[in-house]
């Protein structure tokens, strides 16, 4: 937000708008915000500064999210991988599995799966949608 340029104000809205994405497509997982450097990040000392506009002075070995973003469980014969999707409608989402990926689609976000080792070469039986309460 330090950039007062109108000529920039384009760039910032980019900017705003590609923060949305990339939080809803990251969630759960936190996401630490950088400002635009004077200079280009090259080198131990911007890297310090870098460093010190993301963690202000905190503990960078701090562990910032504990849970889970996919699950795998067995269940008799075949497997449920659980993913966390936020921000997923049942109307917006479509699944195609393609090797050892899957391709999760909602609405204009793509997200792309590897699949784990247990589950390589299995096809995709069943999709749900199970909304989880906070």
């Amino acid at each position: 937000e330090e950039v007062k340029d109108h000529y920039l104000q384009a760039w910032k809205d980019s900017q705003r708008k590609h923060h949305q994405l990339i939080s809803e497509c990251f969630a759960p997982l936190p996401i630490s915000d950088v400002p635009l450097m004077e200079q280009e990040v090259v080198g131990i000392p911007m890297l310090k500064v870098m460093a010190e506009a993301v963690y202000d002075g905190g503990d960078p070995t701090t562990i910032f999210f504990q849970g889970q973003v996919q699950d795998i469980q067995k269940e008799g014969k075949h497997y449920v991988l659980t993913l966390t999707l936020p921000f997923t409608s049942r109307e917006k989402i479509s699944l195609i599995q393609s090797g050892d990926e899957l391709s999760i689609q909602v609405a204009n976000f793509r997200r792309n799966v590897i699949l784990p080792r247990a589950l390589r070469g299995l096809a995709v039986s069943e999709a749900k949608l199970e909304e989880k309460g906070e």
